[in-house]
């Protein structure tokens, strides 16, 4: 399952490019975002309960004759079998963060039960069945 975000004139970057993806598959679950407008001390990455917390916040700083402050918050529900104790977080040089934890392998819990057969078993052929009246088409 992806999900991908780009729009134009998002507030993420200079360009205007906002840039979220979030990927899960059997053995990963991944985010990333473009966080390029923030330095790395001023983001952070936290597990809270069954979700991950992606958060940037920088205080107001003088910017092109202007004040400007930026901050986001992105949570995610994690899936049930995430292994959020082995979660990795990078930041690339050109401002892509990138989270990544392994999934548990789910083992179905399927057991095979043995039919016990009447020894007098054989097998009846098939009857028709007699319908009392039409089946309407939405019953199909």
């Amino acid at each position: 399952m992806v999900w991908t975000v780009v729009e134009i004139s998002g507030i993420m970057s200079d360009k205007g490019l906002k840039y979220i993806q979030m990927e899960t598959d059997k053995s990963h679950f991944t985010v990333e975002l473009n966080v390029s407008q923030f330095h790395p001390e001023e983001l952070s990455v936290n597990v809270v309960g069954n979700g991950l917390v992606i958060e940037g916040h920088h205080q107001e700083r003088e910017d092109n004759g202007g004040l400007v402050e930026r901050h986001f918050v992105r949570k995610y529900f994690l899936p049930k079998s995430a292994k959020p104790e082995e979660l990795v977080s990078k930041l690339s040089e050109d401002g892509l963060l990138s989270v990544t934890m392994p999934k548990v392998e789910t083992v179905e819990n399927v057991r095979s039960i043995p039919i016990e057969v009447d020894p007098k078993w054989k097998m009846q052929p098939c009857r028709d069945v007699v319908l009392h009246r039409p089946i309407p088409l939405w019953w199909w």
